[in-house]
Formats: C-alpha cells, structure tokens, sequence
C-alpha cells in the first residue's frame, strides 16, 4: 500500500510539473540510482524516485536559465523597438537612451539599413518602413516565445520563466491581434496559480488576459482572488514579531497592503462589473477604488466612470450605444447616427437623457441633413417641456446649451426667410429673442430693421439689441446707431437723433482706424 501511495503522489506531481504545461518537460530514459557515500541504498532509491517531480539537475538548469537569459534579452529588445516606433512626435523625449539603443540593436540585427534606422530615431516612419519594423518585432517575440519554451523543456519547475513565457503570449496578442496568445497565457498563469496559490500578482495577470478574451466574469473572479491574497499575504512583509501571541495577531491583522496594487485589483473588478451591466456593484468598486487612488489622474479617471455610468440612471447599455452613437457621428456618418441616437430614445430611462439624446439628433438634422424643420422643431419640444425661472432661463443650468442652440436656430431660419417671407422671418427672429442665446442681440438687431415703418417698434429693439453684452460688433453697433438717429428723426425727436449720430460716427472713425 505504501507502495501504491508514493506512485500516486509521484503522477500527481508529474502532471502539475509536466503535462499540466502542455508537455514541456520531456521524459527522460531511465537511468541508475545513484547512492552517495554514507546513504542506505533503500532512502538513496526513494530519493531518486522523486528527483523528477521536484527539480531536474544543475546542468539542465543551467542551460534552461542560458535560453531563459537570451529570450529575456528578444523581450527587451523588442518592447524597445516597440516603445520608440510607437512613441508619439510630441512624446520623443518619453524614450529613455537606453531604450533607443537597444532598439537600433534589435534593428541592426534584422540587417535593415542605417537610413531606415535614423527614421526610425527621428519619429519619420512611413507605413512601408512600419512594416517592416513590425515584422522584426513580431520575429523577435516569437524567437523569445521559442526560447523560453525550451527553456522550460529543460527545466519545467522554472516559475519565473512561466511568467515571462505567459508576457511574451500577451505582447504577441496586444501588438499583432492574436487572440489565440491570450488563451495561451490563461493556460499558463492558470497552471502557475497551480502550483502558487498564494501570489496575488498571476491572478491579476490571469485576470487581464481574460478581460482581453472578454471573459468578464472569469476576469473579474481574478480580479477579486488577487485582493483577496493580497490581503491575506500582507504579513510576508514583516521583518520581525512580538513575543506575545496577542500581539502578533495584532501586528498581523494590521500590515499595511500595497495601495497601488489594491487600487488596480479593485479597479478592474469595477470595470468587469460594468462590462457586466452590474452598475450598483461596478459604483460600489469604484468608490473603494477612488478611496486609495494613486494620483489625480486616477481620482478623474474614476469620475469620469461613475458618470458615464451614472449618465442614464445605471442604464450601461444605453451608454455602451450611445458612445457608439457618438462615434457615428464623430466619423461623419450623420444618417446612421441620427437612426441609431432615435432608436435609442426608446431604451432611457431618464428625461434628462432623453433631452440630451433629442438635442444632438436636432443638431444633426438642422445642420447636416437639410432636414432643418424638423431639427427645430425637435428642439422647441425640449426648451418647451424644461422648467424655467421668471426669466425665462432653464433652472438646471446644464439646459443653457439647448436653449442657446435653439435661440441660433430660429435666428439662422429667420435670416434664410428675410427674402422668401419677411413675415416668416419676423416671426423667427421674435421666437429667437425669447430665448436667452449668446446671438440675441443679433436677432434684436434684425427685428429692428424689420420694423422701420413703425419707428417707436425699431428704437425699443435697438435698445434691447444693445443689452447684452458683447454680443454685437463694431459694424453692428453702427447699424444699431444709424437705426436709432432714422427712429428718432422720424419721431421729431431731434436731440436724441444727434446723441446717436455723434455715437454712430465715432464708431465709424474707430473702424476706420482700425482698418487703416
């Protein structure tokens, strides 16, 4: 029986060690027990019958480490390589010398000429030379890839060597877009974790490369294991205890984590859980999150989150579609947009965003599809139903930019009808003048020339079109000041005609001044 015990230990380590690593590790031919001076023959052959599931001898170890040292040197070459054909012109002074260096090395070894070589170090790289830089990348990544699995062909219970050989798979997979690398290094961070469960750092690896593959809840399940053990492994950090028991509980109990490492563990679990549609989970994450960030970058990034998914009530989808939306229109594609933002209004939950989504559908079909009737009109709906002050002003202040866009359309339709239809335009403009916009004065200014038959009509909206401030320019001014001497003369009000003549003049010097 005892027999059968030690057999059955022997397998189960084989296969963590060996076949659990998709066969790194080669099966050796057996070989004579080797007994020491001094050792009983029976412990010399129960020894050696372990040997194999626990490490293998210092000459394979050392040449496993030899190839583990070369492919390490392919990696630094090519996240070099990388890091300076990626770098952005204004970002030129981020590449370290160092850098620099080893990336002409890893070029100078893909026997490219010396031209491309000093475009490469000024930034000017074309599509064709980009190419060819990537390919050498991905050539250098897949020699590091080789190596490393061959080093631990020699020597499978390399741990740091899996580690690096499960970067080499994400690096393939993020620079080349082969998703297959990330399965890759799932498998072999999964295997790692086998072996060392207590390493929090390989279950936040595992939990990014499964965030790649877009497995959220494996991804987040990791997330949430490596802050688990990271506050369980706390107490690895104590240099020395208390002789009392009591104490040292205490001291254990209280070790303070890794803040950095907490604040990304926590916050991708958020992100999982908004890539989830769980919003009141993925605001709880990032409120533990925003508590121990590491920076203002950080603590603005977090904001950002919680308002995007705050935007309609905790309706992720909604925001997911709407960023796409917005992307649409960004691109140009205004009839897509403008479809999509419309089937859209029927999935909010929340008026607010119902106004806004009706906005930027009003905008688009005012400006960009001739369809400026209906973009108006869409719009008048919002001002109409937003609650406003005994100004007339909406009360949340968030509403001033649909109300000032509304007030620039019905100006801008009042300007394309003063030809057609005088009537229409006036009506327009009066609609325009209502609305608190940052170009009121303007439409004041045209009401006034509309309304010179009746003189006492033009001289209240001339004064009205000077109210706001900084609205009009120098040539509007002076057509403001030509109305109103015309108004007055026509009233007999000859004093009040020559305080504005006197002001209608004195612009038209200082315009002339400045053109001269």
């Amino acid at each position: 029986m005892k027999y059968l015990k030690l057999s059955a230990i022997f397998l189960y380590l084989a296969f963590l060690s060996g076949c659990a690593f998709h066969g790194f590790g080669r099966k050796e031919a057996k070989r004579d027990v080797v007994i020491p001076a001094g050792v009983d023959s029976l412990v010399a052959a129960k020894a050696d019958s372990m040997v194999d599931s626990l490490f293998v001898g210092i000459k394979r170890q050392k040449a496993a480490r030899n190839l583990s040292d070369e492919a390490r040197k392919k990696m630094d070459q090519s996240d070099s390589l990388w890091n300076l054909v990626n770098a952005r012109m204004k970002e030129e002074g981020s590449i370290s010398k160092a850098d620099k260096e080893r990336a002409i090395e890893a070029y100078n070894k893909g026997a490219k000429k010396i031209q491309e070589i000093v475009k490469v170090r000024s930034g000017q790289i074309d599509s064709l030379n980009r190419e060819i830089i990537n390919s050498q990348i991905f050539e250098l990544l897949q020699e590091a890839q080789e190596a490393f699995e061959a080093s631990l062909q020699l020597n499978p219970f390399d741990r740091e060597t899996r580690i690096w050989l499960a970067r080499v798979y994400e690096n393939i997979a993020n620079r080349f877009q082969d998703t297959k690398k990330y399965e890759n290094a799932v498998i072999t961070l999964k295997n790692l974790i086998r072996v060392n469960k207590g390493e929090p750092e390989l279950y936040y690896r595992l939990g990014i490369n499964y965030l790649f593959l877009k497995q959220w809840a494996e991804a987040h399940q990791n997330f949430k294991n490596a802050e688990e053990m990271l506050l369980q492994t706390a107490f690895m950090q104590l240099d020395s205890l208390p002789e009392s028991e009591v104490d040292i509980q205490h001291v254990m109990e209280s070790v303070p984590v890794d803040t950095n490492k907490l604040f990304h563990y926590i916050y991708f679990q958020a992100d999982t859980e908004a890539k989830m549609y769980k919003a009141q989970a993925a605001l709880t994450s990032l409120s533990r999150a925003l508590k121990i960030a590491p920076s203002q970058k950080e603590v603005d990034e977090i904001n950002k989150y919680v308002e995007w998914i705050k935007w309609d009530d905790g309706n992720i989808l909604a925001s997911e579609k709407k960023d796409f939306y917005d992307d649409l229109y960004l691109q140009g594609k205004y009839e897509k947009a403008s479809k999509g933002y419309k089937k859209l209004l029927k999935e909010l939950k929340t008026q607010r965003t119902r106004d806004q989504v009706n906005w930027t559908i009003a905008m688009i079909e005012f400006q960009y599809l001739d369809h400026k009737e209906d973009g108006i009109s869409r719009l008048m709906n919002v001002v109409k139903g937003t609650l406003k002050n005994d100004k007339g002003a909406p009360i949340d202040t968030s509403y001033k930019r649909y109300f000032a866009d509304y007030g620039i359309m019905c100006h801008n339709m009042g300007i394309e009808y003063l030809d057609k239809n005088p009537k229409i335009a006036y009506t327009y403009l009066q609609q325009a003048v209502f609305i608190d916009s940052p170009i009121r004065g303007k439409s004041y200014l045209e009401l006034a020339k509309l309304s010179r038959n009746n003189p006492a009509e033009t001289i209240e909206k001339c004064q009205k079109a000077l109210e706001p401030l900084n609205q009009l320019t120098l040539e509007d001014k002076i057509q403001v000041y030509q109305l109103l001497v015309e108004g007055y003369k026509k009233r007999g009000e000859i004093e009040k005609a020559k305080e504005y003549f006197v002001k209608w003049k004195r612009l038209e010097n200082r315009r002339d001044r400045n053109n001269g």
